[in-house]
């Protein structure tokens, strides 16, 4: 969460250099409280090279600002690095400093947090982190029990030499070369032992009055009856959801095709579903169309935007006709952006996912994302 509680504090951005060709554009999204008010602000820009541009504004006096969605798109034809920092009554402080690919976006959710997403709407992993760790010697630190024994004739005492016999009994003296092949000479004597002790291709053990066999377990396959006790572990790779199964049914796991698990925040790649579409008047329009028979589409992220000048609207988001999101787009960049990996609605099977603008002559975009199920 972000707030800003004082008539001087603001956010600002700024790039590490010029641009090649275009400035990157930026819109926020703030929400301001007073003691009576709760009131929606938004705010849009570009860029201008290594000077600061103000993101989100100081609040008016008695109000608190609170940051609810920033965005800013690299529309250059090159990488560039943008730096957001809070600034305090000209007291700066760096928040983030980030390289955005061409055409990455850098997106700040008041629910989740800083993150960049890349062309196909997917969320960048962080690089890895490199540097130099310095150990401090305190006080009670014995450095003596650090020193390294160095010299080559310690090394061969404890090692043993290349050439080295192995010891006569399992407790007696020697090197570690000498040790190793003692417990490789025992290994081979016990493997050796271990065909007579086969009946009928399996392992009895004795204990006594009643010998007990040791059976396979794991052997209940994908879709039947669970029984047994399970031992795969192994993932099946998936590039479509598998049948569905009967209740209380054992299932394979799967994972997509580079073997990384697929868990229920999502599905795999090939399931993904992306739609966008532009609404100038109150005719309905398929954002994402229907997926075919016993398929419906899971919405995780809606992005709306108004491009126009001065017409109002608000935008439903349906379940073919059915109302299911109802937000408001302010004229001149308002909208509203909403994300919840685990969906914010299911569709109906085999049925589009729509938009509608409530208001004819408002010139907005809209963005959905989500994913496909079988069941």
């Amino acid at each position: 969460m972000i707030i800003l509680d004082a008539t001087t504090k603001s956010l600002e951005f700024l790039l590490g250099g010029t641009v090649t060709t275009n400035q990157l554009p930026f819109t926020s999204m703030v929400v301001d409280h007073t003691s009576t008010t709760y009131t929606p602000v938004e705010q849009d820009g570009v860029s201008n090279n290594t000077t600061a541009v103000t993101i989100v504004s100081a609040p008016g006096a008695s109000t608190q600002r609170s940051v609810k969605f920033i965005n800013i798109r690299n529309r250059d034809t090159v990488a560039a690095t943008v730096t957001i920092q809070y600034n305090n009554n000209a007291t700066i402080r760096q928040m983030l400093q980030v390289t955005l690919a061409a055409n990455d976006t850098l997106e700040y959710l008041d629910t989740d947090g800083w993150s960049v997403i890349d062309t196909n709407g997917q969320k960048k992993s962080l690089a890895s982190v490199t540097g130099t760790v310095t150990a401090n010697a305190g006080t009670n630190l014995n450095t003596s029990a650090l020193a390294l024994e160095t010299t080559q004739s310690t090394q061969n005492t404890r090692i043993g030499d290349l050439t080295e016999t192995a010891p006569g009994t399992d407790t007696a003296s020697s090197g570690l070369n000498g040790r190793l092949q003692r417990v490789a000479q025992r290994l081979t004597s016990l493997i050796a032992l271990l065909p007579s002790a086969l009946v009928s291709g399996r392992l009895d053990v004795n204990l006594g009055a009643a010998p007990v066999t040791i059976t396979s377990q794991g052997d209940v396959a994908h879709d039947a009856v669970d029984s047994g006790n399970p031992l795969k572990i192994g993932l099946q790779a998936r590039t479509t959801d598998p049948s569905v199964v009967a209740n209380a049914d054992r299932v394979n796991g799967i994972s997509d095709t580079l073997g990384k698990q697929i868990v229920l925040v999502g599905s795999n790649h090939d399931r993904k579903v992306v739609g966008n579409t532009t609404r100038t008047n109150t005719t309905a329009a398929d954002v994402i169309a229907a997926q075919g028979a016993g398929v419906r589409t899971v919405v995780t992220n809606i992005l709306v935007t108004n491009a126009h000048v001065s017409v109002n609207t608000k935008v439903e988001i349906r379940d073919g006709t059915t109302v299911r999101v109802l937000g408001f787009a302010r004229s001149d960049g308002g909208g509203y952006a909403l994300h919840n990996p685990s969906g914010l609605f299911i569709s109906t099977a085999n049925t589009a996912v729509t938009a509608r603008c409530v208001t004819t002559g408002a010139d907005v975009d809209i963005n959905i994302q989500g994913y496909t199920i079988s069941n």
